[in-house]
């Protein structure tokens, strides 16, 4: 019976880790620019639940052009919200499936602007790309 048990608990790891993190990589639209301006100004609870996050069902990086990036609406945001995005990269670098999806597309941590977390664990990291 523990052979069983054994066996049972072996297959489920091999199976739980067979799956990989869906993540995906977008160029950003006008309505991504809005997005990250909304993430942007609930920074504080943004950053909590970004702290918080147990099981990250999905990471969507949503890279910002030049001509988002620099849009006024951004760039007030990011002023307003500085001292709370130096500690949602601090808190992204020390979460490996984070780092890991953003190393996949280079992005450095300077690079984001903006991080929205669901309750159902799907994150969306907004860059300058």
């Amino acid at each position: 019976m523990k052979k069983i048990a054994l066996a049972a608990a072996i297959l489920t790891g091999f199976a739980t880790s067979a799956f990989a993190l869906n993540a995906s990589v977008v160029t950003g639209t006008q309505n991504d620019l809005t997005g990250a301006v909304t993430a942007m100004q609930g920074s504080k609870a943004m950053l909590d639940s970004l702290r918080n996050l147990k099981d990250i069902k999905s990471v969507k990086v949503v890279k910002l052009d030049s001509t988002l990036a620099n849009d006024t609406s951004l760039t007030q945001a990011m002023t307003a919200n500085k001292m709370d995005l130096g500690q949602v990269n601090t808190v992204i670098e020390a979460n490996a499936t984070l780092k890991s999806a953003l190393d996949a597309q280079n992005i450095k941590p300077d690079q984001i602007v903006a991080v929205d977390v669901a309750a159902s664990g799907d994150v969306i990291i907004y860059a300058k790309s």
